[in-house]
């Protein structure tokens, strides 16, 4: 990656709303598994920073839409 470039995440973030999300959630991980296998994250949005954050990367903006499903992460990084 470009030392000046941008890179934006998008996820799904927060607790599960749906019944089928809540039946296929690991509470320890925070992820939707799918045979056994997590594929896709709940992580909500101050973990998902400290994570980018913690992989070297700055966060410049973190924004959170609330959905009835579940919540969306918008994150932007350098």
């Amino acid at each position: 990656m470009a030392p000046e470039g941008i890179f934006v995440v998008s996820s799904m973030c927060g607790e599960p709303k749906s019944e089928e999300a809540k039946a296929s959630c690991d509470a320890r991980s925070l992820c939707l598994l799918r045979g056994g296998y997590p594929y896709r994250t709940l992580k909500p949005l101050p973990e998902l920073c400290r994570e980018l954050t913690d992989a070297g990367f700055d966060v410049l903006d973190a924004k959170l839409a609330i959905n009835p499903w579940w919540d969306h992460a918008t994150i932007v990084c350098r």
